[in-house]
């Protein structure tokens, strides 16, 4: 349970957290909250890359395999991945900023729809990754991985896909996995 059993909203509607409707009503709130946040801490992490003239997106697949050639790739089942090796997206790589921080306000509905159902216990399907070296990249399910990453979880349920590549992955210069430090997620 994310709360006590009674909560309140800011207009003061107390939520008993024991009835499903009540509930469902909670954890909507909380995570239009949270997607507020984390994208006032995106808006203002861009303020800071463009600054400092570094990018404010995950890095894509091509990011990573910077001088890098494929040799094959092979199924590796469902796995327990850590979220923090997550680094980037397949397609999406423009939506989010470098730790998965919602850039964008057309995603917020289906963001605030995942976490709601976590908030209130549901599970979700595992996301699909790439895996290189020790990093992933997203290929399906980088909402749920931002919204799992904002709840402060360290793991993610993954359906892995594994390159082989030539020599070690690396990420080009230009993209920083880590955010600056004063705007990380609480």
């Amino acid at each position: 349970m994310f709360a006590p059993l009674n909560e309140h909203d800011p207009a003061g509607q107390a939520y008993h957290l024991d009835d499903p409707q009540s509930r469902q009503r909670w954890a909507f709130i909380k995570a239009d909250q949270l997607f507020r946040k984390l994208k006032w801490q995106s808006f203002l992490n861009e303020i800071w890359n463009r600054f400092t003239r570094r990018p404010n997106r995950l890095a894509d697949l091509d990011s990573v395999l910077v001088n890098r050639k494929i040799q094959g790739s092979f199924p590796s089942g469902i796995q327990t991945i850590p979220v923090h090796k997550i680094i980037g997206s397949e397609g999406r790589s423009q939506d989010f900023d470098p730790v998965f921080r919602p850039r964008r306000e057309h995603d917020r509905l289906r963001w605030i729809n995942i976490a709601t159902l976590l908030l209130i216990g549901k599970s979700l399907p595992p996301i699909s990754v790439i895996r290189v070296g020790p990093h992933y990249i997203v290929r399906d399910g980088n909402h749920r991985v931002s919204v799992v990453r904002a709840l402060g979880q360290k793991s993610i349920e993954a359906e892995v896909i594994t390159l082989q590549t030539t020599g070690q992955p690396e990420m080009a210069s230009s993209y920083c996995s880590t955010p600056l430090p004063c705007f990380e997620a609480a």
